[in-house]
């Protein structure tokens, strides 16, 4: 096979094999293969290897399994696989390929199609004689889109999401003075935070409003941090003083292990301070506080600090038990501060890192261990001490078979720890013993370790430079996703999901999610969802709509935060208004704004990311993704002016009261106490798109809404105010009986019963 480096195609049908050459992944060219009618009992190891086949024929064989590496394959768009003896899990590890478009797994064991299948990219699919149950080989003779739509239909509601339907960026809380209320009062505030103020925290009542604002100037500059978890929260008035602490408290962000969460408090945007932060045993994180001010949430790297002096001493890292520094006596006349940190090499940033590379990388990385990694130099030692470094883990994985033997370990550093890292093996002291490679230094910087291939010794270091740059961008992949309410196909939802490798089990889920909200897609029966996108922690995702259509609201953007809700709406109306006999298709444009927190990247940094996705001209969208207006739900009725009754009147006298005495933030439980369940939301959703930041206009217009329903001599006193109590508004409800006492006589008079 060594001479064979440049051949493209390769037809080994009717053969009689059962297994491959170990040198079979020299075909490094190789794009279309045919193994049909042969006898491989196995899927061979050495074809996951042979990263740029583009299809692949494997039926008529005795393959029973196909292992987890086949999503190496990242370039297979056409794979044969009839007349094997392949079950269900075999064909969902197929279906993470994320190329796939022509799949035959025909005359196999296959019992279910897994829900994965309704984010491929599959173009064709047999699966005919397979001992699928009745009801579902009947949709698969339907064709791919009656599957997808099947599938969804059978969720069992076993992987549903929580997201808010409606996130706020503004709220109002009232702190009241002492009381004889014991327990603490919770406030639900944006972000998802939730403020617990204890009674008798304020002299006299108290009016705040709080505020989330994503990119905002006065987020404090990164330092160290490097990444911002949330958006900025803020009280205004600021620096309200409580006379007992408060707790903020929300679900912490999910990070990295070998990152720490730091919260931080400012009184005017320029001068910040940390705040301890308390962890509860409900997986949420706590901070006290005596003043209501500015608030954010970053993350930094986890640092472990130690002190050396003449005795030396072994120190164990707590990151990484395997990581640990044997400082002998007298190798250091005075006391030598020194701060470890252990950055552990995950296996999706690796996969992300390379997997666009044009010829297979073949690597597997030891944590990085660093030394004052924030004073961007050395620590010299007077003689040579030890640093222990586990080797790599996923060696078998990277290389599978005869590879490994063609490996060797190379020793890399980063001198001056500002990640340029350099391959020293020729002029390093080490030993492996017991899984661990014992390095010989006298001056500690970053150091790691790479099993690479002999040939391909020479690009370790700039193995680790890559991944290092990787990850201190904060990148991740992403894919936007659109949907449109079932009832209202106007309303568009946008979702940025985040996903590791090839693995596409979040996208599906979050379908899931929107599904069961109320949310479908209008568009050829498939949900539409982008490339993967690289894109940082805290940059912004800008959308505008194209084609015939208008968007009708102001919000039109989404900050990015990993593992927290990236979705959000945009409301679209055509921009002729008649009715047409046709679907109308519009198209939404995505574009990249980088915020300031990248905006902090120095040159050498931009350099370096040039060629990422993220890092595209604004003028050029990242994605486009389609939506539909079915025909006949284009057109635009204007309700006709008619005089109001006296008992409209009154009505809409009791609609403005209310409209001013609920508060901002418990509107939306009266309204659904008082309206039907199938119709509150949508009328909620309705009256915040027309009337934006407005609460009074949208308590005001879903009570108009309401009225709709009932006649013109229906009773509404009764009506609101038991809606009221339900809500627990009590003192509305003493309020709005005060105010129209005579309307709630008269239907007492008539056996009403009034609260």
């Amino acid at each position: 096979m060594v001479n064979l480096a440049n051949l493209k195609k390769l037809y080994l049908a009717g053969n009689k094999l059962a297994n491959l050459p170990d040198n079979f992944a020299n075909l490094v060219n190789l794009t279309a293969l045919t193994l049909q009618d042969n006898k491989f009992r196995q899927f061979p190891v050495e074809l996951t290897q042979v990263r740029g086949l583009n299809t692949l024929a494997f039926g008529y064989n005795k393959l029973k399994e196909i292992p987890k590496d086949i999503t190496y394959l990242s370039q297979l768009e056409e794979l044969y696989l009839g007349h094997n003896k392949l079950k269900t899990a075999s064909l969902h590890r197929i279906l993470q390929l994320r190329k796939i478009r022509k799949l035959n797994i025909s005359s196999n064991a296959v019992e279910d199609i897994p829900n994965i299948f309704c984010v491929t990219q599959l173009e064709k699919f047999d699966i005919e004689n397979n001992p699928l149950p009745e009801p579902l080989m009947e949709v698969c003779q339907a064709g791919i889109p009656a599957i997808r739509a099947y599938l969804l239909e059978q969720d069992d509601g076993e992987d549903d999401i929580f997201f808010d339907d409606d996130p706020e960026d503004t709220r109002n809380i009232y702190l009241f003075p002492s009381s004889k209320e014991k327990e603490k009062k919770s406030y639900l505030i944006p972000s998802e935070f939730r403020l617990e103020v204890p009674p008798g925290t304020v002299k006299k009542r108290k009016k705040l409003e709080a505020i989330c604002t994503p990119n905002d100037p006065r987020r404090p500059a990164l330092k160290d941090y490097e990444f911002f978890q949330l958006d900025l929260l803020e009280f205004l008035p600021l620096g309200v003083v409580l006379s007992k602490p408060a707790s903020l408290l929300r679900k912490c962000p999910s990070i990295d292990s070998d990152r720490v969460l730091v919260a931080m408090t400012s009184d005017d945007g320029r001068t910040w301070r940390e705040l301890p932060i308390i962890y509860t045993e409900d997986d949420e994180m706590e901070v006290q506080v005596t003043k209501l001010a500015m608030f954010i949430v970053v993350s930094k790297p986890r640092q472990e600090q130690f002190t050396v002096d003449a005795n030396g001493g072994i120190l164990l890292s707590e990151t990484n038990r395997d990581v640990a520094i044997e400082i002998p006596e007298d190798k250091t006349r005075t006391d030598t501060s020194m701060k470890l940190e252990v950055h552990a090499q995950d296996p999706d940033v690796i996969e992300n890192v390379f997997e666009d590379s044009e010829e297979p990388i073949y690597a597997s990385f030891s944590p990085m261990v660093y030394v004052n990694r924030e004073e961007k130099s050395s620590l010299h030692f007077d003689k040579p001490v030890t640093v222990n470094i586990p080797l790599p883990r996923d060696e078998i994985m990277r290389f599978p078979g005869a590879m490994f033997d063609d490996t060797e370990l190379c020793i890399v550093r980063d001198e001056y720890n500002n990640g340029d890292w350099q391959d020293i093996t020729a002029d390093a002291t080490f030993t492996v013993e017991n899984g661990v490679v014992k390095l010989l230094r006298q001056t500690f910087s970053g150091h790691s370790v790479v099993r690479v291939r002999r040939n391909d010794r020479g690009n370790a270091g700039g193995y680790c430079k890559a991944i290092s740059q990787y990850k201190k961008a904060g990148l991740h992949k992403v894919n936007i996703m659109l949907l449109q309410h079932k009832d209202n196909c106007r309303k568009l939802l946008f979702d940025l999901v985040q996903h590791k490798g090839g693995n596409k089990q979040p996208l599906y889920k979050r379908i899931k999610a929107f599904k069961k909200k109320g949310y479908r897609t209008f568009y050829k029966e498939d949900v539409p969802y982008s490339e993967d996108i690289k894109i940082r922690s805290g940059n912004t995702i800008v959308n505008e709509i194209n084609g015939k259509f208008t968007m009708t609201n102001k919000k039109n953007s989404k900050v990015f935060y990993p593992d927290q809700q990236n979705h959000w709406f945009a409301y679209v109306e055509p921009k002729s208004q008649e009715n047409v006999n046709s679907d109308l298709t519009g198209f939404v444009s995505f574009y990249l704004e980088n915020t300031a927190s990248s905006e902090k990247q120095s040159t050498q940094e931009r350099s370096d990311l040039e060629n990422t996705p993220e890092q595209k001209s604004e003028s050029n969208p990242i994605e486009e993704l389609p939506f539909v207006i079915p025909k006949g739900t284009t057109g635009s009725s204007r309700p006709t002016t008619a005089k109001l009754s006296d008992t409209q009147r009154e009505r809409r006298k009791c609609f403005q009261y209310l409209s001013g005495k609920i508060m901002s933030h418990e509107w939306k439980w009266f309204a659904r106490e008082l309206l039907d369940d199938d119709e509150a939301e949508n009328i909620i959703d309705q009256v915040e798109h027309d009337h934006p930041r407005d609460k009074k206009e949208q308590i005001y217009q879903m009570l108009l809404q309401w009225e709709k329903t009932v006649d013109d001599s229906y009773i509404y006193i009764s009506d609101l105010t038991q809606a009221l109590e339900r809500a627990k508004l009590l003192w509305v409800v003493a309020k709005v009986n005060q105010r129209f006492h005579e309307r709630v006589k008269e239907e007492c008079r008539d056996g009403v019963n009034v609260p």
